[in-house]
Protein backbone atom coordinates (compact mmCIF):
# COMPACT_ATOMS: atom_id res chain seq x y z
CA UNK A 1 0.00 0.00 0.00
CA UNK A 2 1.23 3.48 -0.53
CA UNK A 3 0.09 6.32 1.87
CA UNK A 4 -1.93 9.39 0.13
CA UNK A 5 -3.40 12.44 1.54
CA UNK A 6 -5.81 15.06 0.07
CA UNK A 7 -7.43 18.27 1.48
CA UNK A 8 -11.13 18.54 -0.02
CA UNK A 9 -14.01 21.27 0.60
CA UNK A 10 -17.66 21.57 0.60
CA UNK A 11 -20.25 23.28 1.20
CA UNK A 12 -22.86 21.08 3.77
CA UNK A 13 -25.99 20.53 2.53
CA UNK A 14 -29.16 22.88 2.89
CA UNK A 15 -31.68 19.44 3.90
CA UNK A 16 -30.72 16.29 5.38
CA UNK A 17 -28.45 14.11 3.71
CA UNK A 18 -25.48 13.06 2.25
CA UNK A 19 -22.35 14.99 0.32
CA UNK A 20 -19.18 13.59 -0.59
CA UNK A 21 -15.34 14.84 0.05
CA UNK A 22 -13.63 13.07 -2.84
CA UNK A 23 -10.18 13.34 -4.58
CA UNK A 24 -9.04 11.79 -7.82
CA UNK A 25 -5.86 12.01 -6.19
CA UNK A 26 -7.13 9.09 -4.11
CA UNK A 27 -6.93 5.32 -4.96
CA UNK A 28 -6.43 3.66 -1.77
CA UNK A 29 -9.66 2.83 0.67
CA UNK A 30 -9.39 5.76 3.22
CA UNK A 31 -8.86 5.35 6.91
CA UNK A 32 -8.90 8.58 8.33
CA UNK A 33 -10.44 11.69 7.75
CA UNK A 34 -9.90 15.14 9.99
CA UNK A 35 -12.33 17.67 9.82
CA UNK A 36 -11.61 21.91 9.91
CA UNK A 37 -14.25 24.66 9.70
CA UNK A 38 -15.70 27.92 11.15
CA UNK A 39 -19.49 28.84 10.58
CA UNK A 40 -19.54 30.67 7.21
CA UNK A 41 -19.94 29.89 3.36
CA UNK A 42 -17.89 32.85 2.13
CA UNK A 43 -14.84 32.70 1.25
CA UNK A 44 -12.38 36.02 1.80
CA UNK A 45 -15.16 37.85 3.76
CA UNK A 46 -15.03 38.80 7.69
CA UNK A 47 -18.17 37.90 9.39
CA UNK A 48 -19.55 38.35 12.47
CA UNK A 49 -18.91 35.66 15.36
CA UNK A 50 -15.78 33.97 16.05
CA UNK A 51 -16.08 30.35 15.25
CA UNK A 52 -14.12 27.01 15.16
CA UNK A 53 -14.08 24.01 14.53
CA UNK A 54 -12.79 20.65 14.38
CA UNK A 55 -13.19 16.97 13.92
CA UNK A 56 -12.22 12.96 13.47
CA UNK A 57 -13.28 10.22 11.91
CA UNK A 58 -11.26 6.70 11.77
CA UNK A 59 -11.84 3.32 9.34
CA UNK A 60 -9.20 1.15 11.03
CA UNK A 61 -11.80 -2.01 10.03
CA UNK A 62 -10.29 -3.95 13.17
CA UNK A 63 -13.95 -3.73 14.91
CA UNK A 64 -13.55 -0.42 16.65
CA UNK A 65 -16.39 1.80 18.03
CA UNK A 66 -15.18 4.72 18.99
CA UNK A 67 -15.03 6.45 15.58
CA UNK A 68 -15.97 10.47 15.36
CA UNK A 69 -15.70 13.29 17.80
CA UNK A 70 -15.80 16.92 17.42
CA UNK A 71 -15.10 20.18 18.99
CA UNK A 72 -16.75 23.29 17.90
CA UNK A 73 -16.48 27.01 19.65
CA UNK A 74 -17.99 30.03 19.04
CA UNK A 75 -18.64 33.70 20.80
CA UNK A 76 -20.91 36.29 19.46
CA UNK A 77 -21.02 39.56 18.33
CA UNK A 78 -22.69 42.69 20.01
CA UNK A 79 -22.59 41.21 23.27
CA UNK A 80 -21.27 43.07 26.27
CA UNK A 81 -20.77 40.19 28.70
CA UNK A 82 -18.82 37.86 26.52
CA UNK A 83 -21.19 34.47 24.98
CA UNK A 84 -19.45 32.53 24.47
CA UNK A 85 -19.86 28.69 24.14
CA UNK A 86 -17.90 25.38 23.05
CA UNK A 87 -19.71 22.18 22.30
CA UNK A 88 -18.13 18.86 22.26
CA UNK A 89 -19.54 15.27 20.62
CA UNK A 90 -18.43 11.74 20.05
CA UNK A 91 -21.30 11.25 17.91
CA UNK A 92 -20.80 13.76 14.68
CA UNK A 93 -17.60 14.97 12.95
CA UNK A 94 -18.73 18.22 11.83
CA UNK A 95 -21.28 20.22 14.48
CA UNK A 96 -22.33 23.55 15.12
CA UNK A 97 -24.32 25.19 17.76
CA UNK A 98 -26.26 28.64 16.63
CA UNK A 99 -24.81 32.01 16.96
CA UNK A 100 -26.97 33.68 18.76
CA UNK A 101 -27.98 33.04 22.45
CA UNK A 102 -29.44 29.76 22.54
CA UNK A 103 -26.96 27.03 22.47
CA UNK A 104 -28.88 25.07 19.99
CA UNK A 105 -27.44 22.67 17.30
CA UNK A 106 -27.63 23.71 13.66
CA UNK A 107 -25.59 21.19 12.08
CA UNK A 108 -24.85 17.48 12.91
CA UNK A 109 -23.38 14.74 11.43
CA UNK A 110 -24.82 10.96 11.67
CA UNK A 111 -22.13 9.10 9.58
CA UNK A 112 -18.82 8.67 7.64
CA UNK A 113 -18.98 6.17 5.27
CA UNK A 114 -15.54 4.98 3.36
CA UNK A 115 -16.05 5.36 -0.53
CA UNK A 116 -14.11 5.54 -3.39
CA UNK A 117 -11.96 8.48 -3.87
CA UNK A 118 -13.11 9.92 -0.53
CA UNK A 119 -15.86 9.75 2.36
CA UNK A 120 -19.39 10.25 2.20
CA UNK A 121 -20.49 12.40 5.41
CA UNK A 122 -24.16 12.17 6.16
CA UNK A 123 -26.05 15.41 8.09
CA UNK A 124 -29.25 14.95 9.89
CA UNK A 125 -29.48 18.67 11.38
CA UNK A 126 -29.18 21.37 8.44
CA UNK A 127 -30.37 24.38 10.18
CA UNK A 128 -27.78 26.49 8.81
CA UNK A 129 -24.84 26.16 5.84
CA UNK A 130 -21.32 26.12 6.11
CA UNK A 131 -18.19 24.70 4.59
CA UNK A 132 -15.86 22.01 5.71
CA UNK A 133 -12.40 21.11 4.62
CA UNK A 134 -11.54 17.11 4.99
CA UNK A 135 -7.82 15.64 4.87
CA UNK A 136 -8.26 12.43 3.94
CA UNK A 137 -5.96 9.63 5.50
CA UNK A 138 -5.43 6.91 2.55
CA UNK A 139 -3.76 3.73 2.33
CA UNK A 140 -2.71 3.81 5.87
CA UNK A 141 -1.69 0.59 8.14
CA UNK A 142 -4.02 1.50 10.90
CA UNK A 143 -6.11 4.09 11.87
CA UNK A 144 -7.95 4.55 15.64
CA UNK A 145 -10.29 7.07 17.10
CA UNK A 146 -10.34 7.30 20.91
CA UNK A 147 -11.59 9.28 23.57
CA UNK A 148 -9.65 9.74 27.11
CA UNK A 149 -9.96 11.76 30.51
CA UNK A 150 -6.29 12.31 31.80
CA UNK A 151 -5.62 12.63 34.91
CA UNK A 152 -2.97 12.31 37.66
CA UNK A 153 -2.24 8.18 37.11
CA UNK A 154 -0.42 7.26 34.44
CA UNK A 155 -3.17 5.26 32.15
CA UNK A 156 -2.29 3.48 28.52
CA UNK A 157 -4.96 3.62 25.78
CA UNK A 158 -4.86 0.63 23.37
CA UNK A 159 -5.38 1.53 19.94
CA UNK A 160 -6.91 -1.34 18.10
CA UNK A 161 -9.97 -3.16 19.01
CA UNK A 162 -8.73 -6.60 18.53
CA UNK A 163 -4.98 -6.02 17.13
CA UNK A 164 -3.61 -3.27 18.84
CA UNK A 165 -0.49 -1.06 17.23
CA UNK A 166 2.09 1.15 18.22
CA UNK A 167 1.34 4.85 16.05
CA UNK A 168 3.13 7.13 14.35
CA UNK A 169 1.33 9.90 14.83
CA UNK A 170 -1.33 11.65 17.31
CA UNK A 171 -3.75 14.16 16.31
CA UNK A 172 -5.46 15.08 19.78
CA UNK A 173 -8.33 18.24 20.60
CA UNK A 174 -9.89 18.73 23.37
CA UNK A 175 -11.18 20.72 26.58
CA UNK A 176 -12.86 19.84 30.58
CA UNK A 177 -16.44 18.99 31.43
CA UNK A 178 -17.04 15.43 29.55
CA UNK A 179 -17.21 14.73 25.71
CA UNK A 180 -21.03 15.58 25.13
CA UNK A 181 -22.95 18.83 25.44
CA UNK A 182 -22.81 22.20 25.26
CA UNK A 183 -20.22 24.06 27.77
CA UNK A 184 -19.06 27.70 29.12
CA UNK A 185 -15.78 29.45 26.79
CA UNK A 186 -15.13 29.64 23.71
CA UNK A 187 -12.30 27.07 24.25
CA UNK A 188 -9.82 25.62 21.17
CA UNK A 189 -7.14 23.12 22.35
CA UNK A 190 -5.06 20.87 19.30
CA UNK A 191 -1.91 19.16 19.87
CA UNK A 192 0.81 17.03 17.90
CA UNK A 193 2.19 13.81 19.29
CA UNK A 194 5.14 12.03 17.36
CA UNK A 195 6.67 8.74 18.02
CA UNK A 196 10.07 9.81 19.76
CA UNK A 197 8.85 12.38 21.88
CA UNK A 198 8.14 15.52 19.79
CA UNK A 199 5.02 17.39 21.07
CA UNK A 200 3.40 20.72 20.07
CA UNK A 201 0.30 21.81 20.72
CA UNK A 202 -1.91 24.93 21.03
CA UNK A 203 -4.78 26.14 22.90
CA UNK A 204 -7.25 29.29 23.75
CA UNK A 205 -9.94 29.67 26.26
CA UNK A 206 -11.98 33.22 26.26
CA UNK A 207 -14.10 33.33 29.37
CA UNK A 208 -18.12 33.53 29.33
CA UNK A 209 -19.98 36.33 31.14
CA UNK A 210 -16.79 38.23 31.61
CA UNK A 211 -16.70 42.33 30.25
CA UNK A 212 -14.31 43.36 29.17
CA UNK A 213 -13.43 39.70 27.93
CA UNK A 214 -10.20 37.85 29.67
CA UNK A 215 -8.79 35.87 26.71
CA UNK A 216 -5.79 33.27 28.25
CA UNK A 217 -3.58 30.73 25.65
CA UNK A 218 -0.36 29.13 25.47
CA UNK A 219 1.77 27.38 23.24
CA UNK A 220 3.66 24.14 24.53
CA UNK A 221 6.44 22.18 22.87
CA UNK A 222 6.94 19.99 26.08
CA UNK A 223 3.70 18.78 26.99
CA UNK A 224 0.00 19.43 25.49
CA UNK A 225 -1.60 22.43 26.88
CA UNK A 226 -5.13 23.34 28.18
CA UNK A 227 -6.30 26.52 29.63
CA UNK A 228 -9.71 25.65 31.84
CA UNK A 229 -12.69 27.34 31.49
CA UNK A 230 -13.90 30.43 33.53
CA UNK A 231 -10.41 29.90 35.52
CA UNK A 232 -8.40 33.24 34.46
CA UNK A 233 -6.22 30.98 32.66
CA UNK A 234 -5.60 28.01 34.97
CA UNK A 235 -3.23 25.83 33.19
CA UNK A 236 -3.51 21.85 32.59
CA UNK A 237 -0.67 19.95 30.90
CA UNK A 238 -0.93 16.50 29.21
CA UNK A 239 2.11 14.58 28.91
CA UNK A 240 1.64 11.65 26.06
CA UNK A 241 3.95 8.79 24.32
CA UNK A 242 3.44 5.76 22.29
CA UNK A 243 3.62 2.71 23.67
CA UNK A 244 4.03 -0.83 21.68
CA UNK A 245 -0.53 -1.11 22.00
CA UNK A 246 -0.84 2.30 22.08
CA UNK A 247 0.03 5.41 23.77
CA UNK A 248 0.03 6.73 27.40
CA UNK A 249 -0.97 10.24 28.73
CA UNK A 250 -1.12 11.86 32.55
CA UNK A 251 -2.48 15.04 33.38
CA UNK A 252 1.06 16.54 35.06
CA UNK A 253 -0.47 19.93 36.16
CA UNK A 254 -4.17 21.74 37.02
CA UNK A 255 -5.52 19.03 39.01
CA UNK A 256 -9.22 18.77 40.05
CA UNK A 257 -11.20 18.30 36.31
CA UNK A 258 -9.74 16.03 33.80
CA UNK A 259 -9.35 17.64 29.94
CA UNK A 260 -11.35 15.03 27.85
CA UNK A 261 -9.50 14.44 24.82
CA UNK A 262 -10.12 12.88 21.71
CA UNK A 263 -7.57 11.22 19.90
CA UNK A 264 -6.61 10.26 16.09
CA UNK A 265 -4.18 7.60 16.27
CA UNK A 266 -2.24 7.18 12.88
CA UNK A 267 -0.13 4.43 11.57
CA UNK A 268 1.56 5.16 8.06
CA UNK A 269 1.93 1.63 5.46
CA UNK A 270 4.99 3.48 4.39
CA UNK A 271 8.40 4.47 6.43
CA UNK A 272 8.02 8.56 6.79
CA UNK A 273 9.52 10.77 9.27
CA UNK A 274 6.97 13.43 11.20
CA UNK A 275 7.71 16.33 12.73
CA UNK A 276 5.55 18.20 15.67
CA UNK A 277 7.24 21.73 15.95
CA UNK A 278 6.06 25.57 16.89
CA UNK A 279 6.94 27.44 14.62
CA UNK A 280 7.63 31.61 14.57
CA UNK A 281 5.61 33.25 12.36
CA UNK A 282 7.52 36.38 11.30
CA UNK A 283 6.66 40.00 11.54
CA UNK A 284 7.31 40.96 8.29
CA UNK A 285 5.61 39.98 5.05
CA UNK A 286 7.54 37.90 1.95
CA UNK A 287 8.56 34.29 2.08
CA UNK A 288 9.79 32.82 5.21
CA UNK A 289 11.07 28.87 4.71
CA UNK A 290 10.60 26.99 7.64
CA UNK A 291 13.26 24.29 8.16
CA UNK A 292 11.91 20.77 9.67
CA UNK A 293 14.42 18.32 8.15
CA UNK A 294 11.28 16.84 6.48
CA UNK A 295 10.48 16.95 3.21
CA UNK A 296 6.83 18.12 4.36
CA UNK A 297 4.20 16.18 2.27
CA UNK A 298 1.27 17.39 4.06
CA UNK A 299 1.05 20.39 6.53
CA UNK A 300 -2.13 20.72 9.98
CA UNK A 301 -1.59 23.31 12.48
CA UNK A 302 -3.19 25.63 14.79
CA UNK A 303 -2.41 29.46 14.50
CA UNK A 304 -2.25 31.94 17.14
CA UNK A 305 -0.71 35.46 17.80
CA UNK A 306 0.85 34.04 21.40
CA UNK A 307 4.66 34.74 20.97
CA UNK A 308 6.15 33.20 23.95
CA UNK A 309 6.42 29.42 23.78
CA UNK A 310 5.75 27.49 27.42
CA UNK A 311 4.57 30.03 29.33
CA UNK A 312 0.71 30.96 29.54
CA UNK A 313 -0.17 34.17 27.78
CA UNK A 314 -3.28 36.43 29.27
CA UNK A 315 -4.01 38.95 26.94
CA UNK A 316 -5.06 40.22 22.97
CA UNK A 317 -3.23 38.01 21.57
CA UNK A 318 -4.53 34.56 23.15
CA UNK A 319 -7.65 36.39 21.73
CA UNK A 320 -7.72 34.71 18.58
CA UNK A 321 -6.77 31.19 16.80
CA UNK A 322 -6.89 29.41 13.18
CA UNK A 323 -6.72 25.78 12.61
CA UNK A 324 -5.36 24.88 8.83
CA UNK A 325 -4.18 22.69 6.49
CA UNK A 326 -2.05 22.48 3.45
CA UNK A 327 0.06 20.34 1.11
CA UNK A 328 1.82 20.99 -2.63
CA UNK A 329 -1.27 21.75 -4.18
CA UNK A 330 -4.00 23.17 -1.77
CA UNK A 331 -4.28 24.96 1.26
CA UNK A 332 -7.58 25.24 3.14
CA UNK A 333 -7.50 27.61 6.74
CA UNK A 334 -10.16 29.29 9.13
CA UNK A 335 -10.03 31.10 12.17
CA UNK A 336 -12.00 33.29 14.69
CA UNK A 337 -11.49 36.14 17.79
CA UNK A 338 -12.84 38.28 19.90
CA UNK A 339 -11.88 41.68 21.09
CA UNK A 340 -9.86 41.42 24.66
CA UNK A 341 -9.02 43.84 27.49
CA UNK A 342 -10.89 46.68 27.18
CA UNK A 343 -15.12 47.18 26.80
CA UNK A 344 -15.78 46.17 23.27
CA UNK A 345 -18.13 43.47 21.51
CA UNK A 346 -16.12 42.85 18.20
CA UNK A 347 -16.23 39.28 17.34
CA UNK A 348 -15.12 37.63 13.80
CA UNK A 349 -14.46 34.69 11.58
CA UNK A 350 -12.99 34.03 7.83
CA UNK A 351 -12.34 31.66 5.77
CA UNK A 352 -10.03 31.43 2.58
CA UNK A 353 -7.96 29.35 0.37
CA UNK A 354 -4.98 29.71 2.50
CA UNK A 355 -1.96 28.10 4.26
CA UNK A 356 -2.28 30.46 7.47
CA UNK A 357 -5.17 32.71 8.12
CA UNK A 358 -5.47 34.40 11.54
CA UNK A 359 -7.65 37.26 12.72
CA UNK A 360 -6.70 39.77 15.53
CA UNK A 361 -9.01 40.14 18.53
CA UNK A 362 -10.25 43.32 16.58
CA UNK A 363 -10.99 41.22 13.67
CA UNK A 364 -8.58 42.51 11.25
CA UNK A 365 -6.15 40.08 9.04
CA UNK A 366 -2.99 39.65 11.38
CA UNK A 367 -1.58 36.44 9.51
CA UNK A 368 -2.29 35.78 5.94
CA UNK A 369 0.05 33.37 3.76
CA UNK A 370 -0.02 30.99 0.53
CA UNK A 371 2.21 28.29 -0.26
CA UNK A 372 5.52 29.42 -1.73
CA UNK A 373 6.89 25.77 -2.15
CA UNK A 374 7.27 22.14 -0.02
CA UNK A 375 9.97 19.82 -0.15
CA UNK A 376 13.53 19.94 0.66
CA UNK A 377 14.04 20.50 4.75
CA UNK A 378 10.14 21.61 5.06
CA UNK A 379 8.27 24.25 3.67
CA UNK A 380 8.18 27.86 2.51
CA UNK A 381 5.28 30.58 3.06
CA UNK A 382 4.52 33.43 1.13
CA UNK A 383 3.02 36.22 3.64
CA UNK A 384 0.94 38.54 2.67
CA UNK A 385 -0.10 39.88 6.21
CA UNK A 386 2.48 39.11 8.76
CA UNK A 387 2.61 39.54 13.09
CA UNK A 388 4.46 37.52 14.93
CA UNK A 389 2.58 34.35 16.43
CA UNK A 390 3.60 30.86 17.01
CA UNK A 391 2.16 27.98 14.61
CA UNK A 392 2.04 24.63 15.95
CA UNK A 393 2.36 22.11 13.30
CA UNK A 394 2.80 18.61 12.27
CA UNK A 395 4.26 18.17 9.38
CA UNK A 396 3.97 14.57 7.42
CA UNK A 397 7.22 14.21 5.87
CA UNK A 398 7.75 12.06 2.34
CA UNK A 399 8.34 8.23 2.38
CA UNK A 400 11.44 8.10 0.36
CA UNK A 401 12.99 9.94 3.37
CA UNK A 402 15.16 8.28 6.22
CA UNK A 403 15.99 10.95 9.01
CA UNK A 404 18.53 10.77 11.89
CA UNK A 405 17.61 12.65 15.25
CA UNK A 406 20.21 13.38 17.46
CA UNK A 407 20.14 14.33 21.23
CA UNK A 408 20.26 18.39 20.35
CA UNK A 409 17.70 17.44 17.53
CA UNK A 410 19.98 18.00 14.85
CA UNK A 411 18.55 16.53 12.13
CA UNK A 412 19.90 15.14 8.58
CA UNK A 413 18.62 14.10 5.27
CA UNK A 414 21.60 10.99 5.41
CA UNK A 415 20.41 8.09 3.63
CA UNK A 416 21.08 4.40 5.09
CA UNK A 417 21.74 1.36 3.34
CA UNK A 418 21.42 -1.80 5.98
CA UNK A 419 22.82 -5.04 5.00
CA UNK A 420 22.32 -8.78 6.54
CA UNK A 421 18.87 -10.59 7.95
CA UNK A 422 15.53 -8.90 8.58
CA UNK A 423 12.60 -9.82 10.80
CA UNK A 424 9.65 -8.68 12.01
CA UNK A 425 8.53 -7.23 15.04
CA UNK A 426 5.36 -7.99 16.97
CA UNK A 427 4.26 -4.21 15.10
CA UNK A 428 4.79 -6.06 11.62
CA UNK A 429 7.64 -3.33 10.97
CA UNK A 430 10.88 -4.57 9.61
CA UNK A 431 13.79 -4.42 11.75
CA UNK A 432 17.40 -5.31 10.73
CA UNK A 433 20.43 -5.49 13.77
CA UNK A 434 22.87 -5.52 10.66
CA UNK A 435 25.56 -2.98 9.90
CA UNK A 436 24.42 0.56 8.91
CA UNK A 437 26.18 2.03 6.12
CA UNK A 438 26.08 6.03 5.23
CA UNK A 439 25.01 6.59 2.28
CA UNK A 440 24.37 10.44 2.02
CA UNK A 441 26.50 13.25 3.66
CA UNK A 442 24.66 15.24 6.18
CA UNK A 443 24.66 16.14 10.03
CA UNK A 444 24.16 11.90 11.20
CA UNK A 445 25.87 11.22 14.45
CA UNK A 446 26.74 7.97 12.76
CA UNK A 447 29.21 9.26 10.42
CA UNK A 448 29.75 10.91 6.99
CA UNK A 449 29.25 9.74 3.22
CA UNK A 450 31.02 6.10 3.21
CA UNK A 451 30.89 5.30 7.08
CA UNK A 452 29.82 2.17 8.33
CA UNK A 453 28.74 2.03 11.95
CA UNK A 454 28.38 -1.93 13.20
CA UNK A 455 25.16 -3.44 14.83
CA UNK A 456 22.86 -0.35 14.74
CA UNK A 457 18.81 -2.00 15.04
CA UNK A 458 16.62 -0.10 12.62
CA UNK A 459 13.02 0.11 12.41
CA UNK A 460 11.50 1.27 8.85
CA UNK A 461 10.57 0.02 5.56
CA UNK A 462 12.22 -2.27 3.39
CA UNK A 463 13.20 -0.95 0.05
CA UNK A 464 14.84 -2.98 -2.79
CA UNK A 465 17.38 -5.39 -2.62
CA UNK A 466 17.38 -5.30 1.07
CA UNK A 467 17.49 -1.52 2.01
CA UNK A 468 16.16 0.03 4.53
CA UNK A 469 15.06 3.79 5.55
CA UNK A 470 13.54 3.87 8.67
CA UNK A 471 14.85 5.63 12.25
CA UNK A 472 18.39 4.34 13.78
CA UNK A 473 17.18 2.77 17.31
CA UNK A 474 20.46 2.55 18.59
Amino acid sequence: MTDQFAIVTQTTPAAPGTISFTSGSITQAVKAALFIFSAQTTDDSTADHGCLGIGMWANDGDGGTETMACMFSRVLAGVAATDARMHQTTGSVVTTIERDAAPVIDIATTAVTAVSGGVDVTFGTTAAQIKVTALLFAGLSRTFVSQVAADGTLRTETCGATVSFRPDVLIVFGSEGGFTGTKDDFNMSVGFVVDGGATAGSTVDFDRGTNPMDADGRVDGVQLPYIRQGTGGTLQSVAMSMVSTGYQYQLTSGGVNSPDLSVMALKFSNARTCVADNLTAPSGTGTTAFSLGVAAELVIGMSSLITSENSTTDGPTAATAGLFAFNSTTARAYTGSRHEGTAGTTSKQRQSDRAVLTLDHDGAIAQEATVASMGGNGFSLSFSTATSGLLSVLAIGASSQSIIQTENEQVSETVLAIIGKFSENQENEQVSESVVLVLDDGLSDRGPAGFVAESHPVRGAVLENQAVAGIVLG
